[in-house]
């Protein structure tokens, strides 16, 4: 059973004392049958009181308001989780049928929002590479392995030269990122 250790900060400085800031953080890491969060710590300047919510995606999310005037902010956060192993899904049914079910989820909430295609420049190079691996022949977990594996090949990991902002064209262009834009570069 692997253990994590995650140690996040988020620190704003501002140059003259501010008050009543709002915020929401995004800290609480999923407790399923896969994770267990053995330990949780929240250190907020100011000691402020965590309101909790689970948000339309089932994510607990936190917000609060530092009410007195401050010239910084700290937010930081200790979390232990261990995580279970996943058994690889089956992939038995045919693969029509399998297609045929991501189509009809594709408009369905809460799908909607993950399933639905966005436009971009890069978009036709991406559909050759998609075409080359023969994609619709095959299932739709074997078209993802395959999909996957392209990134990995052609793509490197290099921390720094994109953003939070970055789109999915100047991912695909770079050729580089993070993990979060490999995941946004598949997820077209």
């Amino acid at each position: 059973m692997p253990r994590f250790k995650i140690h996040h900060i988020t620190k704003y400085s501002y140059q003259v004392p501010v008050r009543d800031s709002a915020n929401q953080i995004m800290l609480y890491p999923v407790k399923d049958q896969f994770q267990d969060v053995s330990k949780q710590e929240l250190h907020i300047t100011g000691t402020p009181p965590v309101d909790t919510y689970t948000d339309y995606y089932g994510n607990e999310v936190g917000s609060f308001m530092h009410a007195q005037p401050h010239a910084e902010l700290r937010i930081e956060s200790k979390i232990e989780v261990f995580t279970h192993s996943r058994v690889i899904p089956q992939d038995s049914h045919t693969k029509e049928d399998q297609w045929a079910q991501l189509q009809s989820l594709r408009l369905t909430v809460p799908y909607i929002d993950f399933l639905r295609l966005e436009r971009f420049e890069s978009q036709e190079a991406f559909k050759q590479i998609a075409d080359g691996i023969e994609s619709k022949s095959i299932t739709p977990l074997q078209a993802c392995i395959r999909l996957n594996g392209y990134v990995y090949k052609n793509f490197k990991y290099i921390q720094g030269v994109t953003s939070v902002e970055s789109t999915v064209d100047e991912v695909w262009n770079l050729k580089a990122g993070v993990c979060q834009d490999f995941a946004q570069v598949l997820s077209v």
